[in-house]
């Protein structure tokens, strides 16, 4: 991976760079995270959120690291219901979906599915499989965790000590129902 990755919505009046490698790559299997992708795929059918084997692809960034180059104004947050604290933020121009965020985080998840499938980072591990409705359907090419790893924390850990324990977040302000 280069520097800088440069990633857009579908439509391209939404675009954003993160400097450096991420600092983890996942395929989420968790009941929200479907939820919403398929909340999403009601917007547009251009608004999947799905690998091939079902999962949702995330690309680990620092906040740091990560800037809304243009479009910000076409961003809005998404919660699964008002008490929510994990926001997914989208693309209204065109309904892509394009980070997801965790109140007080210090990193965002970029929607893999924004890279074309050859220049996605391959990811490391796939989390909360418990919730996978067809653990069959999934490869054993990489860890199937059930929850959580201790790796997984301690990634998240390194990442934020790498800010020196900060958040820096992302401000989005405008919302969306789907």
């Amino acid at each position: 991976m280069s520097d800088i990755t440069a990633l857009s919505c579908h439509c391209g009046n939404v675009s954003l760079s993160l400097v450096g490698a991420p600092f983890m790559v996942v395929e989420c299997c968790c009941n929200s995270c479907r939820e919403a992708g398929e909340r999403f795929l009601s917007l547009s059918s251009d608004a999947s959120t799905f690998a091939e084997n079902g999962t949702v692809p995330f690309v680990m960034q620092r906040n740091d690291r990560t800037r809304i180059t243009r479009g910000k104004e076409h961003l809005a947050v998404h919660r699964l219901d008002d008490s929510a604290t994990t926001s997914r933020v989208l693309a209204t121009c065109c309904n892509t979906p394009i980070f997801l965020h965790m109140k007080g985080g210090h990193w965002v998840s970029v929607y893999g599915t924004l890279w074309e499938d050859e220049q996605r980072p391959a990811p490391e591990m796939r989390t909360l499989t418990v919730d996978c409705p067809d653990l069959a359907s999934l490869s054993t090419d990489i860890p199937n965790l059930k929850t959580h790893s201790l790796s997984f924390y301690w990634q998240l850990f390194k990442a934020w000590a790498g800010m020196g324990f900060r958040s820096n977040a992302i401000k989005i302000e405008r919302k969306i129902d789907a």
